[in-house]
C-alpha cells in the first residue's frame, strides 16, 4: 500500500509539473510573431491558367455564390457569367458581413490593387 501511495504521489507531481511546463510554454508563445518575406506575386497572362481560375470561380470553388448578389446558379445554367460585384449579406449572431466586390473595377472593385496587394 505504501508503494502504491509513493508511486501515485510521484506520478501526480510529474503530471502537475508537465502541465505547468506546457501551460507556461503556450502562454509564452501565443503572441509570437514570425517575420518572413512575402513572395513576389504576379498575375499570370497564361490563358490556360486564367481559364482554369475562371472555371474554379464559377464551379467548384463557388466564389460566385457569395460574391454575386444575384442567383448565380441560375445565370450559370443559362450560360451567363454573374458579376462578382459583391453585395451578398451574411447575417450572423455577432454582426453582418457583406461580401466584397472582386471585379476589376478601379473605383469599387480591386482594379487599383497590385498583384501582391490582393491577399
Amino acid at each position: 500500500m505504501k508503494r502504491l501511495k509513493k508511486i501515485s504521489k510521484w506520478l501526480g507531481i510529474t503530471l502537475v509539473l508537465l502541465i505547468t511546463i506546457l501551460t507556461v510554454t503556450v502562454a509564452m508563445k501565443q503572441n509570437e510573431k514570425y517575420k518572413a518575406p512575402f513572395p513576389d506575386i504576379k498575375a499570370s497572362t497564361d490563358s490556360n491558367l486564367i481559364n482554369r481560375g475562371k472555371h474554379l470561380v464559377f464551379s467548384s470553388a463557388h466564389c460566385a455564390s457569395c460574391h454575386s448578389n444575384t442567383n448565380s446558379d441560375s445565370l450559370l445554367q443559362l450560360g451567363i457569367e454573374p458579376s462578382l460585384s459583391g453585395g451578398h449579406k451574411f447575417e450572423l449572431e455577432k454582426g453582418n458581413i457583406d461580401s466584397k466586390n472582386i471585379t476589376a473595377g478601379k473605383e469599387t472593385g480591386i482594379g487599383n490593387l497590385t498583384d501582391a496587394g490582393i491577399t
